[in-house]
């Protein structure tokens, strides 16, 4: 089961970030209060963060981690971040 995921997940990198680029062409040509949405950050900052937890993935692809450590990589990344916004 494992060699499945690792093999997906090429696959799903692709996916996730063909539907982050679909979303970046949309905000930029969305119009609200006469400016693009995308310059709103409610919109752009969340798109942001998909973009860097893509590449964080990616990385630790090239790297050789474990699929099945991500999720907790990304847990152990998410709280330091927050807990840096928090201390700022």
């Amino acid at each position: 089961m494992a060699s499945t995921r690792q093999g997906r997940s090429p696959s799903a990198c692709g996916a996730a970030q063909a539907s982050l680029d679909e979303a970046w062409d949309y905000v930029k040509d969305r119009q609200a209060f006469g400016r693009p949405v995308g310059q709103f950050q409610g919109v752009s900052f969340p798109l942001a963060e998909g973009e860097s937890t893509l590449e964080m993935i990616r990385a630790a692809k090239a790297l050789g981690v474990r699929v099945s450590l991500l999720p907790r990589i990304l847990e152990v990344v998410g709280s330091s971040v927050e807990h840096d916004n928090l201390q700022g």
